[in-house]
């Protein structure tokens, strides 16, 4: 083999080294930028998917609270609305009461004054007990006047 083919083989060679040793480099760093990009999305998602996850918390709290709420301000609503029936219902039944005592006063005050027409009629007509108290049986019977 002459010098010029022994040379020209020896810079291929240099040059197949040079590019077998470059593609290797070149692999490694590619592999490690693969590595690093798939840490990155895997880094990146994780953190979104725990955003989401709080949020997701953060809005069933919110929703729970909402719900106790509006449960709290019905409640609310309508105890009052039974504290105001309840408050009405004891004045009425206080008004009630109260009709009631002046009726019964004013039953008592005209059964006073009935009896005592009824006991002057009969201290005035004179009559024996025993005849007063047929008449007073007529009388309570509506025969009478």
């Amino acid at each position: 083999m002459s010098s010029f083919i022994l040379g020209t083989l020896r810079r291929t060679l240099h040059r197949w080294y040079v590019a077998r040793d470059t593609a290797i480099v070149a692999r490694l760093k590619f592999e490690r930028a693969v590595v690093r990009h798939n840490n990155h999305l895997l880094s990146t998602s994780f953190t979104r998917w725990r955003e989401y996850v709080m949020l997701s918390q953060r809005k069933q709290l919110l929703r729970r609270q909402c719900v106790w709420l509006l449960e709290t301000r019905l409640l609310a609503s309508y105890f009052l609305q039974w504290r105001a029936e309840f408050t009405s219902r004891q004045h009425e039944n206080s008004q009630t009461i109260s009709a009631l005592w002046h009726w019964s006063v004013v039953l008592q005050h005209k059964v006073g004054l009935s009896l005592t027409d009824f006991m002057c009629v009969i201290f005035s007509i004179g009559l024996s007990v025993t005849s007063r108290f047929g008449l007073e049986t007529a009388w309570w019977r509506g025969q009478v006047i």
